[in-house]
Formats: structure tokens, sequence, C-alpha cells
């Protein structure tokens, strides 16, 4: 099995939170003026593949200590389905911080920084 070799420049946080803050104002600007939470779950399902070509994927064949991870030789984002499925589980707000850890990965390497 080979990997590739990926290779990135470091980013500053400045241009971490540019990106995110230029993503944020587009598509739910509350989130900016403190009204409310940003809605990965509708981000990813209507938006994400459209500004990146990372599909998202639901699945369920995920060991069950991985909530999400970035399929970058199939451009997909794998999700647990349980994200989706039960909102009110104990671990629901780590898996949805770690849903957003991956998307923002999908949107960071395809923004060409």
């Amino acid at each position: 099995m080979t990997f590739p070799n990926f290779s990135f420049q470091p980013t500053s946080g400045a241009k971490i939170e540019l990106l995110a803050t230029t993503i944020i104002s587009h598509y739910q600007p509350e989130v900016l003026k403190g009204n409310e939470a940003f809605d990965i779950h509708r981000f990813v399902d209507t938006k994400l593949e459209d500004m990146t070509g990372v599909m998202p994927v639901y699945t369920n064949e995920l060991p069950p200590e991985i909530f999400g991870l970035t399929d970058s030789a199939e451009n997909r984002l794998e999700i647990q389905a349980a994200l989706a499925e039960d909102p009110l589980s104990e671990t629901f707000s780590v898996r949805r911080w770690h849903m957003k850890q991956v998307t923002a990965l999908c949107m960071f390497l395809n923004s060409g920084q």
C-alpha cells in the first residue's frame, strides 16, 4: 500500500479565520451577529459539494470511534449516519464538533490557501 505525500504550506490563524468568516457571512450571516449557531448539517447537505466538489456520504460502515473522515482519493466526506439520526445522544455534541472539523478541512483544502 502506498500513501500520497501531501505537503501544505503553514497557514496563519488569521487566514483560517478569514476563510471561515467569509463562508459564514455568505451562507448564514446571522451567526456572525451572535443570534444563532452555525447549522453544520444543513451546510454539509446543501452547500459542501457545490462549493468544494467533495460529496458528503452518511454511512454506518465507519468504526464507532471514528465520527467522520475525508477521503481525498474519492473526493468524499464520510460521516457516521448516527450524526443525522440521533441528535439527542450523549456524544452528539462531540460528533457535531468533529463534523465541523472535517468539513472545515474540505473547505480549506479546496480554497486554494
